[in-house]
């Protein structure tokens, strides 16, 4: 089973995913975390003229990493991926690509995950944990474009870009977060 997580930066997808993986795999199931390393567009958006040529290489770069992976999860009950195609597409929104309908299009090549949740909180409470960290902010960790990515998935959710969606309320504490993925994710992919 294909499990995809998003959420903006600060929502508490790896901690979640993680802890999933421990109880999954508790019950003698084979389970990896998944997470692409891409090159991302925006980070030469500003030195190369020809952005929608860069922005569809970096779909490219996606889909070609998506179908090396899934030539190696056959052997697995369950595959979480940390972001998925989804995260991209809003990712890309919020950078405001000039093409995002061609790499929409392109995304289409890629199968859905059967279950994707999303971490639903708010751009406060992200960047209390995104401060909490210690770290140097990145420029995708800034309030504003926090902000853009938030709209950009809720673009993409309202548009039904999911076989099936689980919401879970990531304003809450790490503990209440871990509670719901119990409920709605957990016992959802035990009944099947």
């Amino acid at each position: 089973m294909k499990i995809a997580f998003c959420g903006i930066d600060g929502c508490g997808k790896s901690t979640q995913i993680q802890k999933l993986k421990n109880i999954l795999e508790f019950d003698d199931n084979k389970v990896e975390i998944l997470k692409y390393q891409f090159t991302p567009y925006h980070l030469y958006k500003e030195n190369l003229k020809k952005e929608e040529l860069l922005s569809l290489g970096t779909a490219y770069d996606f889909i070609r990493m998506n179908i090396e992976t899934e030539k190696n999860i056959g052997n697995l009950d369950f595959a979480l991926y940390d972001r998925h195609k989804i995260c991209y597409l809003a990712l890309a929104k919020a950078y405001e690509c000039k093409n995002i309908d061609d790499i929409v299009k392109l995304y289409s090549l890629i199968e859905q995950p059967d279950l994707t949740v999303y971490f639903e909180n708010s751009v406060n409470t992200s960047m209390q944990r995104i401060l909490s960290r210690n770290k140097p902010l990145s420029n995708r960790e800034e309030l504003e474009f926090l902000k853009k990515f938030k709209d950009a998935y809720e673009f993409f959710i309202d548009l039904g870009y999911y076989n099936e969606l689980v919401v879970i309320d990531a304003n809450q504490s790490i503990e209440n977060v871990e509670k719901q993925m119990i409920e709605k994710v957990y016992k959802k992919i035990k009944r099947r």
